[in-house]
Formats: C-alpha cells, structure tokens, sequence
C-alpha cells in the first residue's frame, strides 16, 4: 500500500498579497526624520531655511500609482500618504516664508496626490476584504484535509515507521507525511494573516478616504488669501495697483506690526512682504531685528524742562 499524493496545490497555496516592500529608506522614514527639524525651524522663525529642507523631501514629478496588482496597490498607497504629508509640510513652511503662491502649488499637489490615491484604491481595497476571507477558508478547508487524510492513514503511517528495513519508496511516503505535517502550522499562519489582511483593508481604505479630504480646506484658504491681497494692491489709489508702494505704505504704518501680537505671525507677514518687494529696506531690518541680526536703537528719553 502506498500513502495517496496530496496535490501540489496544497502542499503550497500562494499569499494574495506578497509580503512588505524591500527594505530602504522610504519617504516614510525621512519624513521622520525630517519633520521634527522642520517644525523647529518654522517655530524658531526660520521658515526659509525650514522651506528648503522640506523641498528635498519631494519628487522632481509626482510618481504614478502602480494599480499593477494588490500587492503594488497597497505599497503605492502608503507611498502616497507620506507624499501628501510631505507636500503639506512643503506648504507649512513656503506659507511661513511667504511664498503664497509656491505654498498654493504644494497643498493643490497634496490634495491632488491623496485625491488619487483614494480613486486608486477604492475598488480593490473594498473588494479586498472577501478575497482574504476566503482564501482564509479555503486554508483552513485544506488543513482539515490534511489532518483527515493522516488521520485514515494513521496506521500505515505508523507501520512504515515501525518498519525495519525500508526501501526507497518507503521513505519517499514519509517524507510526504513529514511534509504534510510541518505544513499543518505554516498553512494555519498564512490563514491567520489573511484574516489579520481582510480586517485591515477596510482601515487603508478608510485612511485614503480621509486623506483624500483633509487637504482642500487649505487650498480654499490660500486661494481666497492670494486673491484678497491681490485686489488690496490694485485698490491702493496711491500706488495704482503697484506692488512695491502698497508695500511702502504698509510698513510705513506703524500700527501695521503692532497688531500682530504673535512673533510667528508677524516673521511671517513680514516675509510675505519681503517676496513682494525684495529691496525694500525697511522690511527687511524688521525681519532682522525680530531674527536678532541686528539691534534697534534705544530710545532717548526728553529733558524735563
């Protein structure tokens, strides 16, 4: 007698989704790193020096989503979740710095990449869950074969073992048991992960969904503020809509930096006036006297007469 075949099928049943990405320094990791240091630098009113760390954070050209399969799906989706976050700090720090406008393209390039992202994977993540679920089954089906099948061979197993001379073909069947047996618990793990993955799906995708709408707010807020500073500097009559002289007029009002009683506020403010107008002296000795780069003079006090 000699112990059926069990199909190769079962001997090893293929994982729907392969394990994570090769291992290197993601984006994920520099952004880390790199955060941190970021937010020290904008929060310490170095917001231009912030700005140029968080630019090298980002790609030359936004990568294209893999939709290649499950597998490059779900590495494309985290990929594109630390993009847009990378995109947001990028935005975080060119508003600081005053660059509206390069502000404006980074959190449009974060909406728009966590907008794909979620477009990309809507279908395949939601239909992901019952995939895993049943091939989870289909596992454990197998494993129940398995152990019935040893079960009703229990005694001629127990027979070649018992057997004292043993040709080739008897070791060739106990080596098949042998491998039936180690593949009981590696076949339980791999059902135990795609349950632990149809579990999981349903909260990448729901991450995507909420990515997908945390960015627009803040592309509203700087459209509305770069266009309202823009008919402020075509309304000033004094300056004809010249960007310099509202500039001038501006600083010159000595209330202009008393009402912003936050030095985040007001460093930023003045770095939104600095791109306007670059040689305007007078912006830039308030932006070295906050960034101590240079000293005011003190202030003389009057003879009583």
């Amino acid at each position: 007698m000699r112990l059926f075949a069990i199909p190769a099928a079962l001997l090893a049943v293929p994982m729907l989704v392969a394990q994570a990405p090769p291992q290197e320094v993601s984006l994920g990791q520099r952004l880390r790193t790199e955060r941190p240091e970021i937010e020290r630098l904008i929060a310490e009113l170095q917001a231009r020096e912030a700005l140029q760390r968080a630019e090298t954070l980002l790609p030359a050209n936004r990568p294209a989503f893999d939709k290649k399969n499950l597998q490059t799906q779900w590495a494309s989706h985290f990929h594109f979740l630390e993009l847009s976050q990378a995109y947001y700090l990028a935005f975080k720090a060119a508003e600081a710095a005053g660059y509206w406008e390069k502000a404006l393209e980074y959190i449009r390039a974060a909406q728009a990449t966590a907008e794909e992202n979620y477009a990309s994977v809507k279908e395949p993540f939601g239909q992901a869950p019952e995939a895993f679920k049943r091939e989870a089954q289909r596992l454990r089906e197998s494993i129940v074969n398995t152990r019935q099948m040893l079960k009703d061979n229990q005694v001629y197993i127990q027979s070649l073992r018992e057997k004292p001379n043993k040709d080739d073909g008897d070791r060739q069947q106990l080596e098949l048991v042998a491998a039936e047996e180690r593949n009981i618990p590696e076949t339980e793990k791999r059902a135990l992960e795609n349950e632990r993955l149809a579990s999981q799906f349903p909260a990448y995708l729901a991450a995507a969904k909420q990515d997908s709408e945390r960015y627009q707010p803040f592309v509203a807020y700087m459209e509305q503020r770069i266009k309202d500073q823009e008919a402020q500097i075509a309304e000033y009559k004094a300056g004809k809509g010249d960007k310099n002289k509202w500039v001038e007029a501006i600083i010159a009002n000595p209330h202009t930096l008393d009402a912003l009683t936050e030095k985040r506020d007001r460093i930023a403010f003045l770095y939104r006036l600095h791109f306007l107008d670059p040689e305007n002296k007078k912006v830039q000795r308030q932006i070295d006297l906050m960034l101590g780069r240079a000293v005011a003079p003190e202030k003389t006090k009057g003879k009583k007469g």
